[in-house]
């Protein structure tokens, strides 16, 4: 993440790690541990300051990185005081929770940011799309999906200024990722 694939890091982001050790950040839909979120720890966040989420208790058997505010809940209902985080971080959220109601969950993360707080989504939608093609009753869910993010009217009904979105290829996944920061 620190800048491997050769592209300058977005101002926002680079200003969010600047002054991590000073933020409070949630790992939404946890599961054992984001790439992301050890980053911010080994770049000074303090593991006091980082929440994890996640709907299955299992997911937090085994730690990637030191976790001690784990909580076991639903991403459309956040177990946590209004305006209380300056950053919320998910990975592959729609395409591990493909029957979730994205719009309460974005309606749940609004809520939670404090002014000027951050939402960075790391999606997959081609492999939702591919995931379709097997399972065909998700296709309309999906597509609601990445109508709703990638369109900034939506977006910004529900309180959120697109600040980025960034097309990538993955190392490990064939298909392209989407990264998306919102304010």
């Amino acid at each position: 993440f620190s800048g491997t694939s050769g592209l300058p890091i977005p101002p926002l982001l680079e200003n969010i790690l600047v002054t991590i050790k000073d933020k409070t950040v949630l790992d939404l839909g946890a599961g054992l541990g984001s790439g992301f979120c050890t980053y911010l720890l080994e770049t000074g966040l303090r593991p006091s300051r980082l929440y994890s989420l996640d709907y299955d208790r299992q997911n937090f058997t085994t730690d990637a990185y030191p976790r001690v505010n784990k909580i076991v809940g639903s991403a459309t209902t956040l177990p946590l005081k209004s305006s209380s985080l300056d950053l919320v971080y998910s990975h592959e959220l729609t395409l591990d929770h493909t029957r979730l109601d994205y719009i309460s969950t974005l309606q749940e993360i609004r809520r939670v940011l404090r002014p000027g707080g951050t939402y960075i989504a790391d999606e997959y939608f081609d492999e939702i799309h591919r995931l379709c093609a097997l399972h065909p009753r998700l296709v309309e869910k999906t597509g609601d999906y990445v109508h709703l993010i990638d369109n900034e009217k939506h977006l910004e009904a529900l309180g959120f200024l697109p600040v980025l979105r960034a097309i990538y290829l993955p190392q490990d996944k064939p298909t392209k990722g989407a990264l998306y920061l919102l304010q």
